[in-house]
């Protein structure tokens, strides 16, 4: 799909004079964007979309994400959701512009990126309510907060300020709650959430960066979600109350379900000799538990900063890269 859209891109590139060697640059398109077919331009958005937010994990083209992330090696799952995701969102973004330009206008480009970012939050919020994997949870997160930087970026030049805050903080927390699910799976060889109970007495450390890495990921004050949930809310409770609404009652559904699902991991009675016998043993200090220190640490650090004047223009400069004025 996405191929497609280049194609058709390209196409309009020819059709504005540019020759075929520079028909697929980006910086060449975009010096003639005011000569590209509009219509053939729109077509191409679209395909564009399609193809490139299947990679960024939109629903409805999500399938692929849960079962992807969930299942390979914890390392991996980290790369995958905190920099895969964000490096497929860039290039729609690049290509977004291109798109702004040619129009002559952002609202266009702007209604696709609020209509699935919508679906996105709302989806994934009544699925996580219901969810048996820990694993697949924090997958179907990613698709959740994929649809969260989405709608940031369809709320003018504040919200995409707040989804460039959103990007990084959704990688720091991301990467450090799946490198977390790894030590858990290392020690309990289950990723079912029914089999893991009590793990606060059995893997303190462990334990203690889980549950701090999902409240920076709902958004607890100062973790840097928190301050560009903040942020792209503001603009929205501006340009769109009605959809604001809709995601502050998603925040509040998923803060209820995953919550739910983490004290009972982390608080809940054992059952089972396998349990028993993880308890019994030690948990040692490994390179992970630092490396999600750190990660946290960033998290909780960077809210504080974006909260501040310099850090919000600091954010609002690298989204005016992909929010360029007509």
């Amino acid at each position: 799909m996405s191929l497609l859209g280049l194609f058709m891109l390209a196409y309009a590139g020819g059709g504005a004079g540019l020759p075929i060697n520079r028909a697929l640059s980006l910086f060449a398109l975009r010096s003639r964007a005011a000569s590209l077919d509009p219509q053939l331009v729109r077509w191409a958005f679209v395909f564009l979309f399609v193809g490139i937010g299947t990679k960024v994990g939109f629903v409805p083209m999500h399938p692929w994400l849960p079962d992807a992330h969930s299942r390979t090696p914890s390392p991996i799952s980290a790369t995958l959701s905190g920099v895969l995701l964000n490096v497929a969102l860039y290039a729609l973004l690049r290509l977004r512009t291109l798109v702004d330009l040619s129009l002559g206008q952002t609202d266009w480009t702007s209604a696709f990126f609020v209509g699935f970012g919508l679906a996105s939050v709302v989806f994934a919020a009544f699925v996580l309510l219901h969810q048996q994997n820990y694993k697949r949870m924090l997958a179907y997160h990613s698709v959740e907060h994929m649809g969260l930087i989405a709608f940031g970026l369809g709320m003018g030049p504040t919200g995409a300020a707040g989804a460039v805050m959103h990007m990084i903080g959704h990688t720091l927390a991301k990467s450090a709650l799946f490198l977390s699910a790894g030590e858990i799976l290392l020690r309990l060889h289950t990723t079912k959430i029914a089999n893991v109970r009590g793990l606060w007495r059995s893997a303190p450390r462990t334990s203690f960066v889980f549950l701090l890495g999902f409240l920076g990921l709902i958004g607890m004050p100062t973790s840097i979600i928190f301050s560009s949930e903040l942020t792209f809310l503001l603009a929205a409770a501006r340009r769109s109350p009605g959809a604001a609404v809709a995601v502050i009652a998603a925040l509040a559904i998923v803060a209820v379900g995953v919550l739910h699902h983490v004290f009972a991991m982390l608080f809940g009675r054992h059952d089972g000799e396998a349990a028993h016998a993880a308890a019994s043993v030690p948990e040692p200090i490994t390179i992970t538990h630092a490396v999600v220190a750190v990660e946290l640490a960033l998290l909780f650090a960077g809210g504080v900063f974006f909260l501040s004047t310099p850090g919000f223009e600091w954010a609002a400069s690298i989204a005016r890269d992909f929010m360029v004025a007509p």
